[in-house]
């Protein structure tokens, strides 16, 4: 049989990795965390030593990864808020993921057939797809690409040697660790290439390139723990006794295996099981697996040995030890660590049908690549919205709350009232100290207006995580109720959790405005104004507080920056007419422009000064 033209392997995985996701290019965001690293995210609308010191300083969504919030800057650079570029990017770096998965089994295997299948499977597999066509997961897939990268330089080291080689190996390793956390598995995956290469030796070697990885790894670890328990990520589903905590990994572990092999009911994420029972007997097949690992170790079967340490190190620190999250587990766990299953089984292929037979080998794996693309292609389509996306949630699992929450929330947004409240209530009934789902009841009541509901639900929000979007809510409940005081108290909590939202800014500004904390309240407006740039209602307030402490050419100067901003409101040519006033100046032609607008204050202003 003729061998495999490398350039060909190459062209074959990106285009059937493009077929399979070509429908995600039109997908828009979704709610889920999508906006939130993106276009509502202020720190990636530009690249600036600001916003690079942010990323490299800042947590996000419970999360440490600066140069993947780096990516997302790049990709607003390019295409502005648009959808398209951001999954424009997420495609091409899976389909560049698999290539490199190619050249990496091609350099341990030496079979460019098991290369170019282990390849393809691994990129057309269902589960690949919430990395994939989920916006917020590009930290996954980054850390992939230099995951992947690092093990092709680490298999070349593992041949001749290098002080170079070495630091391009710790290099890559870092460059993943600081896209996703979850790469501190990198350096222990170092040790599954040693054994894949069958070589015992290797394990001791190569240590110039793994000590400062682990050191490396434990700082990212610490970090990450950090950044998870600063989002309130940590301990969201008590577990009862340590015992427990075993028996769920071990779950976990034996049911990423089997939706590898058996990739049907996917979901975006797993509960926790109800009894335990099931925990019981899938660490059964946990144990089974495992020592099965260190038999073929003995054995000297190093596919087979090499294969379960890949995959083991690049899941466990997946396996909830430290509970975080709501879920059990998530398919997007499973990126790199379904190599770790897929290529021993191409391999045992093409060595159970080697020589003549081959031909049966590369027919069972187009068949197998049939089946996953097209599983792989209707999976993509719970990703094409909101809508979609969580009632595939609420369809597999239909008492998952955080799917009737989200259900509701949506339901919300589209003004569809008795969909929303079914939903959310279903979500509170099913899950009490889902801090979310009482939020977006809170939301709910406040567009029914029904005040004193939403700020209980908004409360109870608070009771259980203090969640600090239901701060600002509750917030904005004092402001309109004039309870200044409260209203500060409350957004004070938000502003001690950043990244803040302009919003919250405003609402501290104005709150202390109305208090007579005037400074205050000039402080605020400023941080809304350096967050925002220029915005008419900001330049206008700060003006008014200025004007309050005698600040009267400051003040002056921002209501001028405020009535001459796109549509200005009428009462900022008042309010300008008012700092003009107390400057001794002339008010008269600003004050007449608020008046013919229809403004009162305007209106009286010049009756008793402008005769």
């Amino acid at each position: 049989m003729k061998p495999v033209n490398p350039y060909y392997s190459a062209l074959t995985i990106v285009v059937l990795v493009l077929i399979a996701y070509v429908r995600v290019f039109n997908f828009d965001f979704i709610s889920w965390d999508d906006t939130a690293y993106t276009v509502a995210n202020n720190s990636v609308t530009s690249i600036s030593f600001g916003h690079i010191k942010e990323w490299f300083t800042s947590f996000f969504i419970g999360n440490y990864h600066p140069l993947t919030m780096f990516s997302y800057a790049l990709d607003y650079a390019i295409g502005g808020n648009q959808p398209a570029i951001f999954h424009t990017t997420n495609i091409l770096l899976h389909a560049a993921n698999a290539v490199l998965l190619w050249r990496l089994i091609l350099l341990l295997s030496g079979d460019p057939l098991v290369a170019l299948f282990t390849a393809i499977l691994w990129a057309l597999h269902p589960a690949s797809v919430e990395a994939t066509a989920w916006i917020a997961e590009r930290k996954t897939l980054l850390s992939g690409t230099f995951s992947l990268a690092g093990l092709i330089y680490y298999t070349k080291y593992t041949g001749k040697p290098s002080t170079k080689t070495a630091i391009i190996i710790v290099g890559l390793g870092a460059a993943a660790m600081l896209s996703k956390a979850t790469a501190v598995a990198f350096p222990l995956s170092l040790f599954a290439i040693d054994i894949w290469k069958g070589d015992r030796k290797l394990l001791k070697k190569g240590l110039s390139a793994k000590l400062p990885l682990l050191a490396l790894a434990l700082m990212i670890g610490i970090t990450a723990v950090n950044a998870q328990q600063e989002g309130g990520f940590l301990h969201r589903h008590e577990v009862e006794n340590p015992f427990m905590h075993l028996l769920y990994a071990g779950h976990a572990y034996a049911s990423y295996i089997l939706r590898i092999l058996f990739p049907i009911n996917l979901s975006v994420i797993y509960p926790y099981p109800t009894s335990g029972t099931l925990p019981a007997f899938f660490s059964l097949l946990t144990a089974t697996v495992i020592t099965a690992g260190i038999v073929a170790w003995k054995r000297n079967n190093y596919m087979l040995a090499g294969s379960i340490v890949f995959f083991s190190v690049n899941i466990i620190f997946l396996l909830q030890f430290i509970s975080f999250g709501e879920a059990l587990s998530a398919d997007r766990y499973m990126y790199l660590a379904s190599i770790g299953i897929i290529f021993p089984c191409i391999n045992s292929i093409f060595t159970l049908f080697n020589n003549k037979k081959r031909p049966v080998a590369i027919t069972i794996s187009s068949l197998a690549t049939t089946c996953l693309l097209l599983l792989t292609s209707f999976r993509a389509a719970a990703w094409q919205s909101d809508l979609t996306f969580f009632s595939a949630l609420a369809e597999t699992f239909p008492n998952s709350a955080v799917a009737h929450s989200s259900l509701g929330a949506l339901y919300l947004q589209k003004d569809e009232m008795s969909l929303a409240e079914f939903h959310l209530d279903k979500a509170t009934q099913l899950a009490p100290a889902n801090y979310k789902a009482w939020h977006n009841k809170g939301n709910m009541y406040m567009k029914t207006g029904r005040t004193m509901e939403a700020f209980e639900a908004f409360t109870k929000s608070i009771e259980i995580n203090g969640y600090t979007k239901s701060y600002f809510a509750r917030a904005v409940i004092h402001q309109e109720t004039g309870r200044f005081k409260l209203a500060i108290a409350d957004i004070q909590r938000v502003l001690s959790h950043p990244p803040v939202d302009v919003r919250a800014w405003y609402l501290y500004g104005y709150c202390s405005e109305q208090t007579g904390h005037y400074s205050d309240a000039i402080l605020a407006y400023s941080q809304a104004i350096r967050i925002s740039g220029n915005n008419s209602l900001f330049y206008a307030r700060r003006g008014v507080a200025e004007s309050m402490i005698g600040k009267h050419n400051e003040a002056i100067a921002d209501l001028k920056n405020a009535v001459n901003l796109p549509n200005p409101k009428p009462e900022y040519f008042y309010f300008l007419g008012n700092a003009l006033f107390a400057a001794s100046l002339n008010p008269c032609h600003d004050w007449t422009t608020a008046a013919n607008a229809g403004d009162q204050r305007a209106i009286t202003a010049l009756q008793q000064h402008c005769k």
